[in-house]
């Protein structure tokens, strides 16, 4: 379907695509990410990435689709380990004597070798925590306890990720929540599908439906 009056719809109906309170959990959710976060997470190298909200308790032990963005990660920050993990899952070898201009064109070029606007696997979201500090690459769960006015600091199985190492592609912000996946499933190349995704949590089989392209 064209992405003209199909994107506007979209756009214009945001409670009727994206997740609200008391959605159904059953139903099939996805989540957008740049490349190659994507790509990472659904292939089991990234373990978890931030935002700013917790996620819907309801999801917790539910499966969500992973769709690439159209844009790439800028990783401008990016440390040492998230671009190994990149240039390992793309294939790359890079020698440790690699002069450091011709190792980033490579991972550049890796990145933007990765599909876009496209569904590229499915993860378990696990579980979710705040993130109180990343110390030698290893993220520390926040543990004081909600109050009445907030909800609790950790949802699911939360303390099997907490002290864990993740490789720096996001930055990772204290008081964010960091989405912590497992199960990791990545779809084969004849079963992706083109699809624009949309922000926040967002009604898989109607996006398809408005702004998928085939």
């Amino acid at each position: 379907m064209p992405d003209s009056a199909a994107g506007n719809s979209a756009e214009h109906t945001p409670d009727d695509i994206r997740w609200m309170d008391g959605r159904d959990p059953n139903r099939f959710w996805a989540i957008t990410r740049a490349q190659p976060v994507a790509s990472l997470t659904v292939a089991g190298v990234l373990w978890g990435f931030t935002r700013s909200v917790a996620p819907p308790p309801q999801l917790i032990g539910k499966r969500l689709i992973i769709t690439a963005g159209g844009g790439h990660h800028p990783f401008k920050e990016a440390a040492d380990s998230g671009r190994n993990a990149v240039l390992a899952h793309c294939g790359v070898a890079v020698s440790p004597a690699e002069i450091p201009d011709g190792r980033e064109k490579m991972f550049r070029e890796a990145v933007h070798s990765l599909q876009a606007s496209m569904s590229v696997g499915a993860v378990r979201l696990a579980a979710a925590f705040q993130i109180a500090n990343v110390v030698d690459g290893q993220v520390y769960a926040d543990i004081r306890p909600g109050t009445a006015h907030s909800a609790p600091r950790g949802l699911g199985i939360w303390r099997e990720f907490d002290q864990r190492a993740l490789p720096q592609v996001e930055t990772l912000d204290r008081g964010r929540w960091l989405w912590c996946f497992d199960a990791a499933h990545e779809f084969a190349l004849d079963m992706r599908v083109p699809v624009k995704g949309f922000g926040g949590i967002w009604d898989y089989e109607k996006g398809l439906a408005l702004r998928g392209r085939g």
